[in-house]
This record gives structure tokens, C-alpha cells and sequence, in this order.
């Protein structure tokens, strides 16, 4: 019997070492799983900082992607600038409340019981449920600045929002969401 107390270098090898054993979480079937260690929880001014690096991004992208649309490209600096500034206070409230709420508590469950997914599609959905949590809210809120309350305002909002869904999703995954991850990476020195 191998004595514990005994310095590593004086055990023999091939001597039984005790291992604790993981801890186990029995669910209400009865079933058997082993409990995960429990995921760290990044800080409020780092979770802050990384909702205005993904919304400003969005923004700048879909404000001059629909300022484009809507004005068949006949646009000034003025307009587009001057639409993302008004938005991007609003998308980034709207990313802390609607899009965090909407995104995690009924996209997400909905996605993940429909399908397994693993790998790349894995670290995609939270994004994509988010994109399709938000792009609602924006678009009609932007409709709304664009037409008012009146008979061109549900029209109006069908058409941003079935042009801008796509566009954002692609943006999102392909563009903002890369380069919002190395912005972060670069000023907290981690990964998000």
C-alpha cells in the first residue's frame, strides 16, 4: 500500500493513486449524466463592451446597407451617418434587453431541442438567434422613423425586414461578429 503523505518522487510506479470521482447529477428519469463544471461568467463592463463593439458594427453595416436599398444608392454621407447614430443607442439597448431575453430564453431552446448541432453551427447559434431576435425590432423601428404612423408603415416594414434578415445574418457570422471577437480579444487580452 502506497503511504499518501510521502513525497511524489517515492511512490512506486504502476502504485494505485486515488482519483477523486466526478460529481454526478441524477435528473428525474433517473438517468445518470456527469455534472459540467460550471461556465465563468464574464464581468458587466466586459459584456458592455463587447454589446457596443457588435452593435456598432451592425449598425454602420445595415444602416448603409438599407440607406443604400431604399435610395437606390442616391444617398449622402449626411443620411447614412445620420441614421447610424440615431440607431445605434437604440440597437444597443434593444441587444441588452429584446435581443439577450428573446435570443436566450425562446430561440435558443427552440433550435437546440429540434437539433443537435455540433462544430461550427454549435458557436453560431447564439448569434443567429440574436440576429433574428433583433432584426424585428430595428427594422420596424426604422420603418417607423421613415414612414411614421401611417398606411405606409406595415409595407414599408415587410419589405426592410425580408431584404434585411439575410444581410444581417451574413454580416453578422462573416463579418461584425469575427472582428468584434479580435477587437475584444486585443483590448482584454482573452478570448470572447
Amino acid at each position: 500500500m502506497t503511504d499518501l503523505s510521502m513525497p511524489s518522487s517515492s511512490v512506486r510506479l504502476g502504485a494505485a493513486v486515488p482519483v477523486s470521482a466526478p460529481d454526478i447529477d441524477k435528473n428525474a428519469t433517473g438517468d445518470v449524466s456527469v455534472a459540467k463544471a460550471p461556465t465563468k461568467k464574464r464581468p458587466l463592463h466586459k459584456q458592455l463592451t463587447f454589446a457596443l463593439l457588435m452593435t456598432g458594427g451592425m449598425v454602420t453595416l445595415m444602416s448603409l446597407y438599407n440607406t443604400a436599398l431604399h435610395t437606390w444608392f442616391n444617398f449622402t454621407l449626411f443620411d447614412w451617418l445620420s441614421g447610424m447614430f440615431l440607431r445605434w443607442p437604440i440597437a444597443f439597448v434593444a441587444s441588452l434587453t429584446i435581443g439577450d431575453v428573446v435570443a436566450k430564453r425562446v430561440l435558443m431552446p427552440l433550435v437546440r431541442k429540434k437539433a443537435s448541432p455540433t462544430g461550427w453551427i454549435a458557436s453560431h447559434i447564439t448569434p443567429f438567434c440574436k440576429v433574428n431576435a433583433m432584426v424585428p425590432f430595428m427594422t420596424f423601428f426604422a420603418s417607423l422613423l421613415s414612414a411614421g404612423i401611417s398606411q405606409d408603415l406595415l409595407p414599408l416594414w415587410a419589405f426592410t425586414y425580408v431584404t434585411t434578415l439575410p444581410a444581417a445574418l451574413t454580416a453578422n457570422v462573416a463579418l461584425v461578429g469575427p472582428v468584434a471577437r479580435k477587437m475584444y480579444s486585443l483590448v482584454f487580452g482573452e478570448k470572447f
